[in-house]
């Protein structure tokens, strides 16, 4: 009864803690998805204040040159009409004299309402003779153009303490040595740039808000690959599962072709993760069996106690030993296999390279197999137009790797069938083939049979690594393995050498 009430309490105690565990989970999620939605928002902001501040920066510029442009065509203009007016009291002075002069200025003086001026006449020490001023200029200092001596073609500015604008006045010399200023107020000029400026800012206003908003919405469209792109990535981390995918939008822009690849990408990951875990489960069904044996041998020759001084025991613990030695050396040779191909595919596989002749290493390899083949009734030749030049390379890796495919070609070759090898060679590269007329390979075993521990249906005893190691000593050595096959019909395996220049 106790127990069984202790059971019920570890039970609900387990219950309540796997109802814990999973409203924490949930909890840390939706956490999850609060900061990816607040890191979103405050990119979207960033980029949308970034897209803003290039339009203000823009607009500012585009501003500046137009408010230069149009406050210099305004200046020149307001220059011009001090030169012509300067001109034609010129004339009058050419014609009429200094009196005439002085008459025809206090009529325009009266006369000109609209666009004011003053005129001043000094004498060639720069005294002032006369000077006609309309009333409300009188805030300007005019005793400033006594102490600057007359400059016919310049421009000189005349600035008051109570009024905004500028008075600007030009200078011409008469025929009789004195001089004569005529001058204008920028004010006209002013009161038009202020317009613009004013009219500026509040179409600046409105823009700024327009393109905010306007940069908001192409920040999002623009970024919505970049979160999709968070969101899987912070699903595989929370997951571990790498087969989900981004949906993948028409487009042909940048953002859209990294999520393409970003999906490649994953297809890679998870072929390369599901390789390996059946590389892993294969490697471990492949070493229980020989160590699985090596214990029972062990185990069958240590529970003999009456080996001393007794032959039969005495044989047959020896028997045990060589069956044990036998069944280490395959794990060995698998463990040796597999760290080869994998300096090989690394590029870390040290090559000894030698100039050797392969015609005769190919003869040695016939005469090691011959025996094999002659149990089976198979013709082991040596193609009659064979190249008996030398190459350079590792010859021992080169002896493995061409050993490994006589070796297939004699084990899956026909009763009674024949395997050819030729070599032939030209300017870039030596090759050798090695053909048989045996069952051949399936059409879909041919794209797979080069990876590391993959037996086909047909496959008898090996470790699943041979190919494999052809295929990597020869990207070691920058070469390439090829193979052309007809199921039923037999193989032609090739593997070709780079030649040296």
């Amino acid at each position: 009864m106790f127990l069984f009430q202790g059971f019920e309490a570890r039970s609900t105690e387990i219950q309540s803690a796997n109802s814990y565990i999973q409203y924490a989970e949930w909890d840390m999620s939706s956490e999850i998805n609060r900061q990816g939605s607040r890191r979103n928002f405050k990119a979207d902001m960033k980029f949308s204040l970034i897209f803003a501040a290039i339009f203000w920066i823009t607009a500012a510029v585009l501003y500046s040159v137009v408010f230069i442009y149009i406050y210099s065509s305004l200046r020149e203009d307001s220059r011009s009409g001090i030169q012509v007016r300067m001109l034609g009291y010129w004339a009058i002075e050419q014609s009429g004299g200094l009196e005439s002069l002085k008459d025809n200025i206090d009529v325009n003086m009266i006369l000109s309402d609209e666009q004011p001026f003053f005129v001043r006449i000094s004498d060639e020490f720069n005294n002032t003779l006369v000077l006609d001023i309309p009333e409300h200029w009188n805030s300007f200092d005019f005793t400033e153009l006594e102490k600057k001596p007359p400059e016919p073609g310049s421009f000189v500015l005349l600035r008051s303490n109570s009024l905004r604008y500028f008075l600007e006045s030009g200078c011409i010399p008469l025929s009789d040595g004195n001089y004569l200023q005529v001058g204008m107020s920028d004010e006209n000029r002013r009161r038009v740039m202020e317009l613009l400026s004013g009219s500026f800012l509040a179409a600046l206003l409105v823009l700024v808000a327009v393109s905010t908003v306007i940069g908001f919405i192409v920040s999002r469209r623009f970024l919505l690959p970049i979160r999709d792109l968070e969101k899987a990535v912070a699903d595989v981390i929370e997951t571990g599962r790498i087969e989900s995918r981004i949906v993948e939008r028409k487009g042909a822009g940048e953002m859209d072709q990294l999520v393409v690849s970003f999906n490649e990408m994953l297809a890679k990951i998870e072929e390369l993760v599901i390789g390996m875990k059946g590389a892993l489960d294969t490697v471990a069904h492949d070493l229980r069996t020989p160590l699985t044996r090596f214990r029972m041998i062990s185990e069958k020759a240590l529970s003999r106690q009456d080996f001393k001084n007794n032959a039969e025991a005495a044989e047959e613990y020896r028997y045990s030993l060589e069956q044990a030695v036998e069944e280490s050396d395959t794990v060995l040779r698998m463990m040796t296999l597999l760290m080869d191909i994998s300096e090989a595919e690394t590029g870390t596989l040290k090559l000894n390279i030698t100039e050797f002749s392969p015609l005769e290493l190919i003869r040695e390899l016939v005469d090691l197999y011959e025996f094999i083949a002659e149990d089976r009734g198979i013709s082991l030749e040596l193609d009659e137009a064979v190249w008996t030049g030398t190459m350079t390379a590792d010859r021992d890796r080169f002896r493995q790797a061409l050993g490994n495919l006589v070796d297939n070609a004699v084990k899956y070759g026909k009763n009674g069938g024949r395997v050819v090898i030729g070599i032939t060679a030209d300017e870039k590269q030596v090759s050798i083939k090695i053909e048989d007329d045996g069952q051949g390979i399936s059409e879909a075993d041919l794209p797979v049979i080069w990876k590391r521990l993959y037996r086909g249906k047909s496959s008898k005893d090996g470790l699943g690594l041979g190919l494999s190691l052809v295929n990597a000593v020869m990207k070691a050595h920058g070469g390439t393995a090829a193979v052309e096959s007809v199921e039923g019909a037999g193989s032609v395996f090739t593997i070709s050498f780079p030649v040296e220049e």
